[in-house]
């Protein structure tokens, strides 16, 4: 389904834009399933987290990837694992960490 990886002179390989649009689009899904499933709305995820609104929409949309720092404070506020919000093996159904 993805693209041919493109090698490098180093030997590893470069993801194709459309393996980022996708990797993108899937983390945007996991992002708003997270937040609904916490019934919280946008403007209550940028009070807990300090990311404006914009930059949630941004993220949810998947015309953007929010930086490393600001995955960590929207997992913390879902409280999911980075692995969860991200859904690596597609079986997440997130549900809450720890007791």
């Amino acid at each position: 389904m993805h693209g041919p990886r493109i090698p490098t002179t180093t030997g590893a390989s470069i993801r194709t834009n459309a393996e980022v649009d996708v990797d993108r689009k899937k983390l945007a899904y996991c992002l708003v399933s997270a937040r609904l499933k916490k019934h919280l709305s946008r403007r209550e995820v940028a009070e807990k987290t300090g990311i404006p609104r914009e930059s949630l929409r941004k993220y949810e949309s998947g015309s953007m990837e929010p930086p490393a720092t600001r995955l960590g404070a929207l997992a913390a506020v879902y409280c999911l694992s980075l692995d969860d919000l991200f859904d690596i093996d597609g079986s997440t159904t997130h549900e809450p960490m720890g007791p």
